[in-house]
């Protein structure tokens, strides 16, 4: 298998084998997120140029493979602490950055990243004679790249559609819905309950949906997420009798709005990627 190459100012370079699998993307998104007291959600985006991306990834190394691995950012003259290039071979399927940020680079078009080292454990036995490194690559800038679209028939995975991109798998462990009905009750001294209640209009129901797509599909919701959607409200259209807010509020699509800052996505096997979405309903 062909190697990542880390590059550092002055040139000098190591490379390891990419990691296919078992690592986690996360993407920041830069909005602020309330609750307010009617159970309504206030979203202010400072811009999607403020958004930022990290991966964190394990790797187990041999001897040779970890001597090479920390030559490419150890040199307090040129790496250590700095800014490094990330050159990925062509079809590396380690989408470090999530699948519409690609997982090929070149040394003319290379991902700028910083490298955290959050632990580096000794020769182990389990694999016998290799070494275990835990890092995280902090995105600077990225390689141009353009997702692949979703017109090839094995992209449709499925009758879920979130905002304009369809053909989405549905959930295997189906809707998580949270529902409130705001009233409060406190009980008194001898156990007599006293209620208060806000009115229907501070109840409010939440969902969320555990994602595993392909590439082609994961691509293209991400980018419409973080592009399109953000603060904004957005429709989900389920297939029939998915009860997406619950039994009570009935089937059919919905009015809603992401109500996270971050996307955490895993990586579990190739082309495989699996993130939650949670979304409020508006109406």
């Amino acid at each position: 298998m062909s190697e990542i190459t880390i590059k550092d100012v002055n040139g000098a370079s190591g490379s390891f084998t990419p990691a296919e699998s078992g690592y986690t993307s996360y993407i920041y998104m830069s909005t602020k997120i309330t609750q307010l007291s009617n159970g309504e959600y206030s979203i202010y985006d400072y811009n999607s140029s403020n958004d930022y991306r990290t991966c964190r990834a394990t790797w187990i190394l041999d001897a040779t493979q970890m001597n090479n691995f920390l030559a490419g950012f150890e040199n307090s003259a040129s790496s250590r602490a700095k800014s490094v290039e990330l050159i990925l071979p062509s079809g590396s399927g380690f989408f470090l950055f999530g699948a519409d940020k690609g997982d090929t680079s070149t040394e003319l078009n290379p991902f700028q990243v910083r490298m955290i080292v959050h632990k580096s454990e000794g020769i182990g036995d389990k694999p016998f004679k290799y070494f275990k490194v835990d890092v995280e690559f902090v995105a600077e800038s990225f390689p141009s790249y353009t997702p692949p679209s979703q017109t090839h028939p094995d992209t449709d995975e499925g009758n879920l559609q979130i905002g304009t991109i369809s053909g989405l798998r549905w959930p295997d462990e189906y809707a998580e819905p949270d529902i409130n009905i705001d009233y409060d009750t406190q009980l008194s001294f001898d156990g007599t309950p006293y209620s208060t209640s806000k009115g229907t209009d501070a109840d409010y129901a939440n969902t969320i949906l555990k994602m595993r797509l392909n590439l082609e599909n994961a691509a293209a919701l991400i980018e419409h997420l973080l592009v399109t959607v953000r603060g904004n409200n957005v429709t989900l259209t389920p297939p029939s009798d998915s009860y997406i807010f619950g039994r009570r509020l009935g089937d059919g699509a919905f009015t809603a709005k992401l109500i996270q800052s971050v996307i955490k996505i895993d990586n579990p096997m190739y082309n495989r990627f699996e993130f939650d979405l949670k979304f409020s309903r508006v109406s």
